[in-house]
C-alpha cells in the first residue's frame, strides 16, 4: 500500500510541457520516420545513458528534448494506459524497490496490451518487453512526442514555406520590374511636359510678336489719320485764301492757292490710301493675334493635360512602390520563418 501511494505521488508531481516541432529541423533531419530511426539504432554500442539515448534518438528526427530523464517525463501529458501508447513514445519505469524513475526508453512496437522498448543500458542499445525482466510490473508512464504523420506534416509545412518564399521572391522581382517600367513612364510623361512647356513659350513669343505688330500698325494708322486730317485743314485754309484772292481780284494769288489745294488733295489722297491699307493690315494683324492667343491657350491646355498625366503616372509609381515594399516585407518574413 505504501509503495502504491509513493507511485501515485510521483505521477501527480509531473508537469506537462509539450514539445513543439521545428519544421526546418524536421525537414533537415537525418531520419525521416520513427521506424527508420529505430532501425538505425539497433545493435549499436554507445557511451550514452538511457536519457541521453532518448534525446539523441529524437535529435535524429529533428526534435530537441532534454537529456535528463525527469525532464523528459514532463514533456507531455502522462500516458498511464498501455493501450494508448504509440510507436516512438517515451516510456519510463521504476524498480521494484522504489517509485523513482529508474530507466526509460522508446516504444518500438505495441500490441495494446504490452510493448517492446528500445533502450540504452550498459553501453549497448537493447530491445526489451514490458512484460518481461526488469520491466514487468514497473511501468510508470509514457510521454507522447510525435508520430510519423506529425513529422511528415512538419516537413511538408517547411516545403510549402520554401515554395511560398520562392514565390515571394519572384513577386519582389516582378514588382521591381514594374517599378522600373513605371519610373520610365514617369520620365516619359515629364519629358512630354517639357516639350509642351517649350511649345507654350513658342506660342507666347508668337503672340508677343503679333501683338507688337498690331500695336505698330495701329500707331501707323493713327499717324496717317492725323496726317490726312492735317491735309484737310490745310486744304480748307487754301480754299479760303483762294476765295479771298478772287474777291480782291488777285488772280496770281488765286492760281497759287489753287495749285496748293491740288497738291494737298493729292497728298491727302495718298495718306488716305495708306491709312486704308494699314487698316486692312490691322484687321489681319488682329486675326494673327487672335490665332496666336488660341495657340497659347491650346499649348497651356496641352501642358495641363501632360502634367495631369505626370501626376497619374506618379500615383501609379507610388502604388507600385507600396506593392514592392509589401512584397519585400512578405519575402523577408518568410525567409525568417525558414531560418
Amino acid at each position: 500500500m505504501k509503495k502504491e501511494l509513493l507511485f501515485a505521488f510521483a505521477l501527480l508531481s509531473l508537469s506537462a510541457n509539450a514539445v513543439d516541432l521545428n519544421n526546418k529541423a524536421v525537414f533537415n533531419a537525418p531520419m525521416k520516420t520513427i521506424d527508420a530511426c529505430i532501425a538505425s539504432k539497433l545493435n549499436q554500442r554507445t557511451s550514452m545513458n538511457d536519457a541521453e539515448f532518448n534525446a539523441d534518438f529524437y535529435k535524429q528526427l529533428g526534435i530537441e528534448i532534454p537529456t535528463n530523464r525527469d525532464e523528459q517525463s514532463r514533456l507531455g501529458k502522462a500516458i498511464t494506459n498501455v493501450a494508448k501508447l504509440q510507436k516512438g513514445d517515451l516510456v519510463f519505469f521504476r524498480t521494484a524497490e522504489s517509485s523513482v524513475l529508474a530507466i526509460s526508453g522508446i516504444v518500438q512496437t505495441t500490441t495494446g496490451k504490452d510493448f517492446t522498448i528500445l533502450y540504452c543500458k550498459e553501453g549497448e542499445v537493447k530491445v526489451g518487453n514490458s512484460e518481461y525482466g526488469e520491466f514487468r510490473g514497473n511501468f510508470v508512464q509514457g510521454v507522447h512526442i510525435t508520430t510519423d504523420k506529425d513529422l511528415q506534416k512538419a516537413s511538408a509545412a517547411y516545403v510549402a514555406l520554401q515554395k511560398k518564399s520562392a514565390s515571394a521572391d519572384k513577386d519582389v522581382a516582378k514588382q521591381e520590374g514594374s517599378l522600373k517600367k513605371q519610373a520610365a513612364n514617369v520620365t516619359k510623361a515629364e519629358s512630354k511636359v517639357k516639350d509642351q512647356e517649350a511649345k507654350v513659350t513658342s506660342a507666347e513669343n508668337k503672340l508677343k510678336d503679333a501683338t507688337n505688330n498690331l500695336q505698330s500698325l495701329e500707331e501707323d494708322a493713327a499717324r496717317l489719320k492725323a496726317e490726312a486730317d492735317g491735309y484737310a485743314q490745310q486744304i480748307q485754309e487754301a480754299n479760303a485764301n483762294a476765295q479771298t484772292a478772287v474777291a480782291t481780284g488777285k488772280s496770281g494769288s488765286y492760281e497759287k492757292q489753287s495749285k496748293t489745294v491740288a497738291k494737298l488733295l493729292e497728298k491727302q489722297s495718298k495718306a488716305n490710301e495708306k491709312a486704308t491699307k494699314t487698316l486692312e493690315k490691322i484687321a489681319k494683324a488682329k486675326a494673327q493675334v487672335s490665332k496666336a492667343q488660341e495657340g497659347v491657350n491650346k499649348a497651356k491646355a496641352a501642358i495641363n493635360k501632360a502634367q495631369n498625366a505626370v501626376d497619374k503616372e506618379k500615383g501609379n509609381l507610388q502604388k507600385v512602390q507600396n506593392n514592392l515594399e509589401k512584397a519585400k516585407q512578405k519575402a523577408e518574413s518568410l525567409k525568417k520563418q525558414l531560418e
